[in-house]
């Protein structure tokens, strides 16, 4: 993308409206998709930041008035500095809090979206990080009455957001004070962690207090914090866009230049449950579920919204894998084949890249419906192909033993069998007729078969010159006439071991497919329960650090049944 587009926008009334255009730019994003998104208050400078990360000086819209100047969340793809095997995708958000808006539901939309969809969220404020910052963070606290993990949960905590939320970044712009705490020197990691120490107190005025960074705390599994100075005098901000870092502050510049090498390195794709990387499509189809949640009144509800992604995309994983199948096998395919092990080979080649194709591209696979969908489909399909091979087979045969009977039909035509000695002469060049169809190749599976059918309906025909032929007795009659019932009888046999063999080929070859999916599924199950594995120790990580940092910050010192029932309340 040479520039950003509005992904989502807002309506006179309020309400938001996604642009299908940004949709199907996000859909022909086919790798993981790494989502950095921003929010903070409005004229706090966010856009330049994003601007920074695309690697432009300008892109996303600044302004340069006192009035909110980006509107809705604005989307910007670009290359992954650091990742060839991930795309970067830019959010940047409506200021909160613009009073010419006046319609707070629509900033906690806004807030919501822009975390429910981000890998990596950042939060962008000026001046220090006290508690009037923290409070205007207030959107934070109020989440769990904008989105639910579990569907019929009559109230929650939030504890189980960090499940499906952002790593969380803490811009602070225009920063004027020395990161000093107690006389010492400290990080600006540091300096956040100290804005988020907890008061030990039970009381409601504490809790309040506690409220947005308890929240913080909890609800994202990692945090950073970067401090920037002011990058140039309050004249040269109005075209700061257009100014080269050589005119800019220099520790603003360094710090701007960490900032984003530590975005490049950090940003994770967008996963969700049970650690499922998203790519553009399905980020665009998640993006459109909570949109409809929002719009028609409900909360979303992160558990619903992972179940209907999860249908969505495997019902194309299952048509794609399906389509390849179909395309390949049709492409390839040149009925009749000698033996159905030379269709089977062929089928188990291109099912086992369809398989590959379903499998990396589905995911929540309740009860393995859609694999077994697949399975039965390309089952069906084989069949059907069998059936295909069988019918070419037959159609060959047929034509080609139309084509050598023809000189016999003439000679019967005209004569030459119905007087002594036709039939000895019938009878040979029926033998050549069977020689030569022996002889032919590319019958296919059905050859047996059909000359069996060829056969019976010459009995009579041969029978009747047999019996006309007055050059032989009657005893000669008999034996010519017994020779060719063993003929048939022969050929009968013939026709059923190559029918038989043919079936057991195909049964060994549903099989060895059903072991297939076997073998896959497995594998599938084994590295979703090791995703699964990692997040809860992720997860339980972020909770102990959490207790350790806790107990670091003072409440040792309490009672220890108080204690706990505090850390309970926390964590």
């Amino acid at each position: 993308m040479d520039a950003p587009v509005c992904l989502v926008d807002n309506t006179s009334d309020g309400s938001l409206i996604v642009n299908q255009d940004a949709l199907n730019i996000l859909a022909s994003l086919r790798k993981p998709v790494a989502v950095v998104s921003i929010a903070g208050k409005y004229r706090t400078g966010k856009s330049y930041l994003m601007n920074r990360l695309a690697g432009k000086s300008a892109g996303f819209s600044l302004g340069s008035t006192i009035q909110s100047h980006t509107k809705g969340i604005w989307m910007w793809c670009v290359e992954h500095p650091c990742n060839s095997d991930q795309h970067l995708v830019l959010l940047d958000t409506e200021g909160l809090g613009d009073v010419e808006k006046g319609d707070k539901n629509n900033d906690n939309w806004i807030f919501s979206l822009s975390i429910l969809l981000s890998s990596t969220f950042i939060y962008n404020s000026r001046g220090t990080i006290d508690q009037h910052a923290l409070e205007d963070l207030h959107f934070v606290t109020q989440l769990t009455q904008c989105i639910k993990v579990e569907s019929g949960a009559e109230a929650e905590t939030g504890e189980e957001f960090v499940r499906f939320f952002p790593s969380f970044v803490w811009a602070v712009r225009d920063f004027t004070l020395d990161l000093e705490i107690n006389g010492e020197e400290v990080s600006a990691d540091d300096y956040l962690e100290n804005a988020l120490i907890l008061k030990p107190d039970s009381s409601c005025k504490a809790s309040l207090y506690n409220e947005p960074k308890r929240c913080i705390r909890n609800y994202f599994s990692s945090r950073k914090c970067f401090v920037f100075v002011s990058p140039t005098t309050r004249k040269n901000m109005k075209r700061l866009e257009h100014l080269p870092d050589k005119n800019l502050d220099r520790e603003f510049v360094e710090e701007i230049e960490r900032f984003c090498q530590y975005i490049y390195d950090n940003v994770k794709a967008k996963v969700i449950p049970p650690g499922t990387e998203l790519n553009g499509a399905m980020l665009a189809a998640l993006l459109e579920l909570y949109v409809d949640s929002l719009l028609s009144g409900n909360i979303p509800c992160l558990d619903n919204a992972v179940t209907s992604l999860a249908i969505i995309e495997n019902s194309k994983a299952l048509a794609d894998a399906v389509k390849y199948f179909k395309e390949m096998m049709e492409k390839t395919m040149n009925f009749p084949t000698e033996t159905v092990e030379e269709l089977s080979n062929i089928q188990s080649q291109y099912e086992k890249e369809a398989i590959a194709i379903f499998m990396k591209r589905s995911f929540n696979d309740e009860g393995q419906k859609y694999q077994q969908e697949m399975e039965d489909t390309i089952k069906t399909l084989y069949q059907k192909y069998c059936q295909q091979n069988e019918k070419a087979s037959e159609d060959k045969c047929r034509a080609l033993l139309d084509s050598l009977q023809e000189p016999i039909a003439d000679r019967l035509k005209n004569g030459q069998y119905a007087k002594p000695g036709g039939y000895n002469l019938y009878a040979a060049d029926q033998q050549m007729l069977e020689c030569m169809y022996s002889q032919a190749p590319g019958k296919g599976i059905k050859s047996d078969f059909i000359l069996k059918e060829f056969m019976k309906e010459k009995q009579n025909e041969s029978q009747s010159i047999l019996q006309l032929d007055k050059s032989l007795t009657k005893k000669e009659k008999e034996i010519k006439a017994e020779r060719e019932r063993r003929a048939l009888a022969e050929q009968e046999l013939k026709a059923q071991e190559q029918q038989m063999a043919a079936m057991e080929q195909q049964k060994q070859a549903m099989e060895q497919s059903h072991k297939e999916y076997i073998k896959e599924f497995d594998k599938k199950m084994a590295d979703d329960r090791a995703k699964a594995q990692a997040e809860q120790e992720r997860i339980l990580a972020h909770r102990l650090a959490e207790q350790e940092r806790l107990i670091r910050e003072g409440y040792q010192q309490m009672q220890p049944q108080r204690r706990v029932i505090l850390l309970c309340n926390i964590l």
